[in-house]
């Protein structure tokens, strides 16, 4: 089973943002025993979910803040430019011609 990523942007930032200060609001300005405990673990969990980008309460209530980006084609595509470098697979019918040497080549 694969995970998949599902906390990103601002939902990212805040988790880790609260991951940071809600330990640290407990342990400095202390409150009871319980009080710091419940900050530490919601905290903790906030921290590791933004860290990580998957929450298992996002999936199974369905929610999905993180954006799935195309930078990676983008920078292939501008990376292989010019280079006849494909970043989509082609059949080699399309662009080679079928010659005698080329069927030599393929058996």
């Amino acid at each position: 089973m694969a995970i998949t990523r599902n906390v990103g942007g601002a939902d990212k930032t805040v988790r880790i943002i609260a991951g940071v200060a809600l330990p640290a609001f407990a342990l400095l300005y202390g409150g009871g025993v319980l009080l710091r405990g419940l900050a530490g673990v919601v905290g903790v969990t906030a921290l590791t979910t933004g860290l990580t980008g998957y929450c298992p309460f996002n999936s199974l209530l369905g929610i999905n803040t993180r954006k799935e980006s195309q930078g990676n084609n983008v920078l292939l595509t501008q990376a292989t430019r010019g280079t006849g470098i494909s970043s989509t697979p082609e059949k080699p019918s399309d662009d080679i011609p079928l010659t005698q040497e080329n069927r030599a080549l393929l058996h």
